[in-house]
């Protein structure tokens, strides 16, 4: 278990490096109202290194998204301790920075990470290095049909910790798909996902337009 990556409902890791060389890790939390979240090694890679290197997983830092400011934050028990104090249920749980990865998701939101619509693949883009997040969707706040999310992190490095945002695409009608899930790249620079509408939902009241899931193409540079 790499429990440095925080503990959550993960759906993928998608690996990139940082400018200076360090292992930067994207995961999504597959649940409603959950964050992005992003681990960055404290070590730097070495090709030479190979199989060695999965150690850099071992140490580092692991954030998760606050999209209302564009900001990557930090997940360390000094700062879950600050903004629980008062709160004596919340300083029980979290005594260390193991309890902090444990309790990931409760950590996140304390610290002010934004619940986003069920995060679930997540992929660096290998042409311009943008991260495209399949939100599947979230009946809780009417996001019935999903999007995808591209993150452009500050100087097109993955170890920034600013960012800006902006909904790729949308599911409905008028893009033919529901539920994103499962993404991925083309040579040509094309995104290509799978839906993931429910067994139970096909062909059925909102989702029978779509009649059944399917893999699309989206020109993405």
């Amino acid at each position: 278990k790499h429990t440095a990556l925080g503990r959550f409902h993960h759906e993928n890791a998608a690996m990139g490096l940082t400018n200076d060389g360090r292992v930067v890790v994207y995961m999504g939390d597959d649940k409603r109202d959950a964050c992005v979240y992003k681990f960055i090694s404290t070590g730097k890679y070495v090709a030479g290194r190979k199989q060695a290197n999965s150690a850099l997983l071992t140490e580092g830092t692991l954030y998760a998204a606050n999209m209302s400011k564009g900001t990557w934050v930090a997940l360390t028990i000094d700062a879950v301790r600050e903004a629980a104090k008062g709160d004596a249920e919340l300083l029980a749980t979290f005594q260390t920075q193991a309890d902090v990865l444990v309790h990931a998701h409760e950590a996140a939101v304390l610290l002010g990470a934004t619940p986003t619509d069920r995060p679930e693949d997540v992929e660096i883009s290998p042409y311009d290095k943008t991260v495209f997040i399949a939100h599947t969707n979230n009946a809780n706040h009417g996001n019935i049909h999903g999007h995808i999310t591209r993150f452009i992190e500050d100087g097109d490095d993955l170890g920034a910790l600013s960012f800006d945002f902006e909904i790729f695409a949308c599911g409905g009608r008028q893009s033919g798909f529901s539920a994103p899930d499962n993404l991925t790249f083309d040579s040509e620079g094309n995104l290509w996902t799978v839906t993931d509408i429910s067994s139970s939902s096909l062909n059925k009241g909102v989702f029978e337009s779509f009649q059944n899931n399917g893999v699309f193409v989206i020109p993405s540079i």
